[in-house]
């Protein structure tokens, strides 16, 4: 069964048949088995306060775009998350998806009131996914492997994460993310420029096998004392932008490499500038 597409605007009413059921009421619970939630179908339901959807697969695009009031969701088993569906539910605190192994582009990006993501089985996160929730501090998607440009970007509690299997980071992933102190993505091989952007409390990060630190990509990082980069070959530079506006740029931070790579870091013409600062990881 799929729970049809509609178009519910800002009044809560459904422009088709047989919803009124659904949506004059403050929560909307589909015990019969749906196994997709259709695009716009709880399009500004200003009223919706929770919802549970126990079978459903899929939530497409727009759903509950709007659903300012929305606190609770239910998705035990729903493994797509598709465009904004959830964009702008202001009032949801919390989200949990145990199966949810895609959100797409903004899924829940403006959702101001988010606190925690728990996503322990999603693969890809997409482009603005989370962008602009404002009191997210905590996301766990230890299984995800890309991120999307400005994922995260201007979620300025965020303060930790935990994406140890992350490969991808997109352009400006976490550009803005002015509470991170500290951020370890081991697996990391490649990242697009603005990654880490103005995240002006990161004081340490570690970087997996980059093949080149983009333009930008730690740039206004005005606290960041140590990089380890962890990859076993060596990592091109972008140029001078990489580190502008940071302690690294000062001649104050330092970055770390495997031991037997520092003296090809040191001898490698895109780090010349910043050879005194490099050191052997230890241990």
């Amino acid at each position: 069964m799929v729970l049809n597409t509609y178009y519910i605007g800002a009044t809560g009413q459904p422009s088709g048949d047989g919803l009124d059921a659904v949506v004059a009421r403050t929560a909307a619970e589909i015990e019969s088995g749906a196994v997709e939630v259709g695009s716009y179908i709880f399009y500004n339901c200003t009223t919706l306060l929770r919802t549970a959807f126990p079978a459903a697969q899929a939530v497409r695009t727009n759903a509950f775009y709007g659903c300012a009031k929305l606190e609770s969701v239910a998705l035990p088993v729903a493994k797509e998350i598709e465009n904004t569906a959830f964009r702008k539910c202001a009032a949801l605190t919390g989200l949990s998806l145990p199966a949810v192994e895609t959100l797409g582009t903004g899924a829940f990006q403006e959702c101001g009131e988010m606190v925690a993501a728990s996503l322990p089985s999603a693969l890809s996160l997409g482009n603005s996914a989370f962008a602009s929730c404002g009191k997210l501090a905590a996301v766990d998607a230890p299984m995800a492997k890309t991120t999307g440009t400005g994922t995260f970007q201007n979620c300025t509690a965020l303060a930790r994460v935990s994406m140890g299997a992350a490969e991808t980071l997109g352009g400006n992933a976490f550009r803005g993310c002015t509470g991170l102190t500290e951020i370890s993505l081991p697996n990391a091989s490649s990242m697009g420029t603005y990654c880490f952007s103005g995240c002006s409390s990161l004081q340490s990060a570690e970087i997996g096998p980059v093949s080149q630190l983009p333009a930008n990509a730690f740039s206004q990082c005005t606290a960041l004392t140590k990089l380890t980069l962890c990859g076993s070959k060596i990592s091109t530079l972008a140029g001078a932008s990489t580190f502008t506006g940071t302690p690294v740029a000062a001649g104050t931070g330092l970055i770390f490499v495997p031991a037997e790579l520092l003296a090809g870091y040191q001898a490698a013409a895109s780090w010349a500038a910043y050879a005194p600062q490099l050191r052997a990881i230890e241990g």
